[in-house]
C-alpha cells in the first residue's frame, strides 16, 4: 500500500480520536464544541462510507454478500446514532 495513503488514513483517525477526547472537556467550552463538531463530521464520513459499501454490495456477481450488507448497515446506523449523540453531548450547556 502506498505510504501517502497510509499517512492520510493515520491522520484522519488521529483527528477522530483527538476530537473524541475533546468531548470530555467541561461543558460549554470551545474545545468541547470544536471536538464534537469534528467528531460528528468524522462519524458522518464513516456513515457515508458504509452507505457506499452497502450499495456496492449489490453489484453483480452476487456470491453470498449478505454478511457485508448486514455489517455495513449496522455500522452505518451506529455511526449516525453516534454522530447525533456526540453533537447533542458536545453542544449541551452545563
Amino acid at each position: 500500500m502506498n505510504h501517502t495513503l497510509l499517512a492520510i488514513i493515520f491522520i484522519l483517525n488521529a483527528i477522530g480520536i483527538a476530537s473524541a477526547i475533546g468531548l470530555f472537556c467541561p461543558a460549554g467550552s470551545a474545545t468541547r464544541k470544536l471536538g464534537s463538531a469534528i467528531f460528528c463530521l468524522w462519524l458522518l464520513a464513516f456513515a457515508a462510507f458504509c452507505a457506499f459499501g452497502f450499495a456496492a454490495s449489490f453489484e453483480p456477481p452476487v456470491v453470498q454478500r449478505r454478511p457485508w450488507r448486514i455489517g455495513y448497515a449496522i455500522a452505518g446506523f451506529l455511526a449516525l446514532g453516534g454522530a447525533a449523540l456526540a453533537g447533542r453531548h458536545g453542544f449541551k450547556q452545563a
